[in-house]
């Protein structure tokens, strides 16, 4: 399930995502604690099951809820019928709402966005300005970055997230809308599979961040102004499309087992302390599947690591990502390793490798790479399938989707925050230029 929470701070909200199509996550009501445990008042979910509802029962007063439908089965939601089969999910023990979730391929769009104007003759005054080499430090919000926009009325820009969210706010406003309330429901920054995607740059970045947010001194075209935002993600998502780059698995505070991987204050009080920890898991048994080394064929073994990591999460072996470093005896095990405990029966098994895996006692983590256990689902993946007359239940990995093939990584600001922003950044400009 995708979970996104709402810390209420004083005016404006901090929210965040969790869990979209990982297979081995924390068990709902291990997240429902972890919830309260960190004073979240308001939850978002989407793709979930009876099960996941289930979880929230009790929680009125505490945690207000939200059901998304998912973009894949919207479609399906169109009868009289089918939309009081979604209803039935559940709406007695908690508060609920329904709303629905928009996903775009923002990348490629504003690639095409852009050739269009440039073949209108208006490239050089509009541009897709994520393209240059902005200062990594434009991305962060405690004033360290050389890089600076100036509009023509004046106002002034030291962060990428305050000349965005205006940008917003100019085209709503544009467009007779500046009444709206403008909601931002993705932003955060991840910690593997990027070369600026670090625990420390994540860190950083909530901690300049989230107080900003709760402070409510507004944007420059806007002071004062109360702003909601979602943060991205409550945990790493290990299925998650690479459609945009291996480090779209990596948005998590919290690593899969419920440990956080930095310190953050949710509520935006800037405190340096570490947020509460996910307890009870159940972890498989300590042992790994590593390459036992055998060169003799190496096209044999380059079919089995592109089989492991089709099916199990290998983008930290991504260049800039915590195992890249890694020789090619200890990439191979890398991959092996991650199917291995993706994979909860029959491991022995499984670790064959067509000869050339072995199973070992001893930890091959290096210190920068974790060769990490993993937990015990210790539920079935419900999805809203089932709910629509589309089962979809099993554990066995190679039941989900595979994971799609890496494209070139930009630099961080234009992953950063294409993403959640740039869609109408282009209508900022119109008040210079017209695109007629």
């Amino acid at each position: 399930m995708w979970v996104d929470m709402i810390v209420l701070a004083e005016g404006g909200g901090i929210g965040i995502n969790w869990g979209r199509v990982s297979y081995q996550k924390m068990m709902p009501s291990m997240v429902v604690d972890l919830l309260l445990q960190n004073e979240i008042k308001e939850v978002r979910i989407f793709n979930s099951g009876g099960n996941v509802l289930e979880a929230f029962t009790g929680t009125r007063g505490q945690l207000a809820v939200s059901v998304s439908i998912p973009n894949e089965h919207f479609y399906k939601v169109n009868t009289t019928e089918n939309a009081l089969q979604y209803v039935i999910v559940g709406t007695d023990p908690f508060s609920i709402s329904f709303v629905n979730k928009t996903r775009e391929n923002n990348v490629g769009t504003l690639k095409m966005v852009q050739n269009a104007v440039n073949a209108r003759g208006y490239g050089m005054e509009i541009k897709y300005v994520q393209e240059n080499n902005l200062d990594i430090n434009f991305a962060f919000m405690d004033k360290n970055s050389s890089y600076i926009v100036r509009d023509n009325n004046g106002l002034v820009y030291d962060n990428a997230f305050e000349f965005l969210y205006d940008s917003f706010l100019w085209a709503m406003k544009k467009s007779g809308f500046d009444d709206m309330k403008l909601v931002v429901t993705q932003i955060g920054w991840p910690t593997d599979a990027l070369q600026v995607g670090t625990v420390t740059n994540a860190e950083r970045f909530y901690g300049s961040f989230l107080p900003y947010i709760s402070s409510n001194r507004g944007t420059p075209l806007k002071p004062g102004l109360n702003i909601d935002v979602f943060l991205r993600s409550l945990s790493d998502e290990n299925k998650v499309t690479l459609d945009w780059g291996p480090f779209q698995r990596h948005w998590g505070i919290y690593q899969f087992n419920g440990e956080p991987k930095f310190r953050i204050d949710f509520t935006g009080k800037g405190r340096e302390i570490w947020p509460s920890i996910a307890r009870g898991f159940t972890y498989l048994p300590t042992r790994w599947c590593v390459f036992n080394g055998d060169m003799r064929d190496n096209k044999t073994v380059s079919g089995e690591v592109d089989k492991c990591c089709n099916l199990a999460d290998c983008s930290s072996l991504e260049e800039g990502g915590s195992c890249s470093h890694l020789d090619y005896k200890q990439k191979v095990s890398y991959a092996f390793n991650r199917y291995f405990q993706t994979t909860v029966t029959n491991q022995t098994d499984i670790c064959y490798m067509k000869g050339f895996g072995e199973i070992i006692y001893k930890d091959p983590s290096d210190g920068r790479c974790s060769f990490p256990i993993e937990i015990i689902a210790a539920e079935r993946k419900q999805r809203l399938d089932e709910f629509l007359g589309v089962r979809s239940t099993s554990d066995d990995p190679e039941e989900y989707y595979p994971a799609a093939a890496s494209v070139p990584r930009g630099n961080m600001i234009l992953q950063f925050t294409i993403l959640i922003f740039l869609p109408l950044l282009i209508i900022y400009w119109q008040p210079i230029l017209s695109l007629n």
